[in-house]
């Protein structure tokens, strides 16, 4: 047999091209089926733009993110968020639209929570004549002013629930309460029948000191006041039942000065739609007794009223228009003598036990009241303050 040294045959060189051939081949499917491997610095990244309620990384993708609720805003619409956050505000505005008589019409807008309406005659100083609580931001309302309110201007200004005024702003941004002035005439009271009203007192006399309690009736009337409405309408803290009464305690008339107010009077003002009233009663302050601290002094005393000092014990006994009786008891005897209320002053003496008194007769005060001086020993001068 023989042997070729060096060479491969035929067969065997298309076994091994066929060899190589699968090898290859199927070097190539494998390498193009394994993915690559991610490293661990691509992995943080891809981590770091994963929404948080996505668990797999396979459902990552740009269409997996969370649906709007909201529509997105076209080029012909605005967003809803920005409708609702950013209204337009309108200024605080209060006009007045009609009045008659008492009655204010008035139309206001814008105004804040709670808002207050205050009336003011003349100026915003002091009690307001009205006040009155708004429920609405907008509206056209009706103000009664108070029955006997005085005629001339009101200033209508709007308040805050804090007691600051409501303001607005012009267009050159100057800040101004929002209010408005209306005129009301004396002619446009509200027609009714005028009130009427009467006092009574629990005595007809009183001693200094004690209580007197005046009652107050009326007719047609809503409701009372210490001062008149035509000084300034009566705000409603003043206000007082059209009946009642009240007790006072008298002064003491015991000193002449400045402040000396002699009988008590007491004066109601009623009001009510037909225009207001008025009624008083004096009360005397009499049948009292004082005390004659030291010599010389200075004594008022009404009728029935008695000073009492040592050794001297002096009454009034009566006192009219034209003469008084009086009675002074010195060291236990009496002596009375009578004042000729023309004669001013008049002089007496009273003496006994080696005690000697001097007492003058200087005037009346207010038709109640016996104005004298009492010296021992010495007259004493009226007092130049009386008249």
């Amino acid at each position: 047999m023989n042997t070729q040294r060096g060479f491969i045959g035929i067969g065997m060189l298309i076994a091994i091209l066929l060899g190589l051939a699968v090898i290859g081949g199927g070097a190539y499917y494998v390498t193009h089926q394994q993915p690559a491997q991610q490293t661990p610095t691509d992995n943080f990244d891809n981590t770091q733009t994963l929404p948080t309620n996505i668990q797999s990384p396979q459902t990552q993708t740009t269409t997996n993110t969370p649906i709007q609720t909201t529509p997105a805003p076209t080029s012909n619409s605005s967003p809803a968020t920005t409708q609702s956050t950013t209204p337009v505000a309108s200024k605080p505005s209060l006009s007045i639209v009609s009045h008659t008589g008492l009655s204010i019409t008035v139309r206001y807008a814008s105004f804040p929570k709670n808002a207050e309406l205050r009336a003011y005659y003349q100026q915003a100083v002091g009690e307001p004549a009205l006040k009155k609580t708004l429920t609405d931001s907008s509206a056209t309302i009706t103000l009664e002013l108070p029955s006997g309110s005085q005629s001339g201007q009101y200033y209508l200004v709007a308040v805050n629930s804090n007691g600051s005024a409501v303001e607005a702003t012009d267009a050159s941004g100057n800040v101004y309460p929002v209010s408005a002035w209306v005129t009301i005439s004396s002619t446009n009271q509200v027609a009714g029948v005028k009130p009427t009203c009467s006092v009574s007192a629990n005595k007809t006399q009183a001693r200094p000191g004690e209580p007197i309690t005046f009652t107050w009736t009326s007719t047609n009337a809503d409701y009372a006041s210490t001062y008149s409405p035509d000084y300034k309408p009566v705000s409603q803290s003043d206000r007082l039942p059209a009946n009642g009464s009240y007790t006072y305690a008298t002064v003491d008339p015991n000193y002449l000065d400045s402040n000396f107010a002699g009988p008590f009077t007491f004066t109601r003002f009623v009001v009510g739609s037909g225009g207001s009233a008025s009624c008083n009663l004096t009360v005397p302050v009499a049948g009292s007794t004082q005390n004659i601290a030291a010599y010389p002094d200075t004594i008022a005393l009404a009728a029935g009223a008695t000073a009492v000092g040592n050794d001297l014990t002096l009454t009034v006994n009566s006192l009219t228009s034209a003469a008084a009786q009086i009675t002074a008891i010195v060291s236990g005897v009496a002596k009375s003598s009578s004042i000729n209320l023309q004669q001013n002053p008049s002089s007496f003496m009273f003496e006994n036990a080696g005690n000697t008194f001097y007492v003058n007769y200087c005037g009346v005060i207010n038709k109640q009241y016996l104005l004298l001086t009492v010296g021992k020993d010495k007259p004493l001068a009226c007092p130049s303050n009386v008249g």
